[in-house]
């Protein structure tokens, strides 16, 4: 019996199983190794394109109340669009697991149930939060065709700045055609060479938030 995009719901989407938990596990001792992790195919089908559709529905309807995205809370304020625009060029909504139906389901997945299993590698050594701590809620990107992208960054400035050790990224589409770009390069420190991860549908990417510059 095949699953079909009936069977995905709320549940399903932040349930925890074995084989979700296994590949999570794998990719954690990865990211420990060498600072990063690509996972494929972290949802499987039907729930994947179940996600992709609803998050495209999401951004399509409330596409007026995302805002761009900023270095931090007042770059913008202080230099401009036109400048930070150089910098960050994309469209940004923090959904807080509220949001209804799979938007809100998947805002869940992101923040506790991918952080269950991360947590038996990392948790050990006090580099990762309780899952009930909630330190940030899961952001929504978008950006658009031609946009410039986001410059080599990290993003954990300093404990005393950012609490954030473990950056994970989920791709639930990809750019129409590689001249859209959108690929996403990681600089870690034991690699001579910047790593390029396309933005593949099902596809989770984990990285040390602190250690493991990137761009856009």
């Amino acid at each position: 019996i095949s699953s079909t995009s009936n069977d995905v719901s709320s549940w399903s989407v932040t349930s925890n199983n074995a084989h979700l938990d296994a590949k999570l596990v794998a990719a954690a001792m990865e990211c420990k190794t060498r600072g990063y992790a690509v996972v494929d195919g972290l949802l499987g089908e039907p729930t994947s394109t179940s996600i992709r559709c609803a998050l495209e529905a999401f951004a399509s309807a409330n596409k007026d109340t995302f805002t761009k995205g900023e270095l931090d809370q007042s770059e913008r304020k202080l230099l401009g669009d036109d400048v930070v625009d150089t910098y960050r060029d994309d469209f940004i909504y923090w959904l807080t697991g509220a949001e209804p139906g799979l938007v809100g389901a998947f805002a869940q997945f992101m923040r506790v149930t991918v952080l269950n299993p991360l947590t038996l590698v990392f948790g050990q050594e006090g580099n990762l939060a309780p899952v009930d701590s909630y330190v940030s809620n899961a952001m929504l990107s978008v950006y658009r065709p031609g946009a410039s992208g986001f410059v080599p960054h990290v993003d954990n400035c300093g404990p005393d700045r950012d609490p954030r050790a473990l950056t994970a990224i989920y791709y639930p589409s990809s750019s129409e055609t590689s001249a859209f770009g959108g690929h996403l390069a990681l600089f870690p420190q034991d690699a001579s060479l910047t790593v390029r991860i396309a933005p593949t549908p099902d596809r989770l990417v984990l990285f040390a938030s602190a250690r493991v510059p990137h761009a856009v």
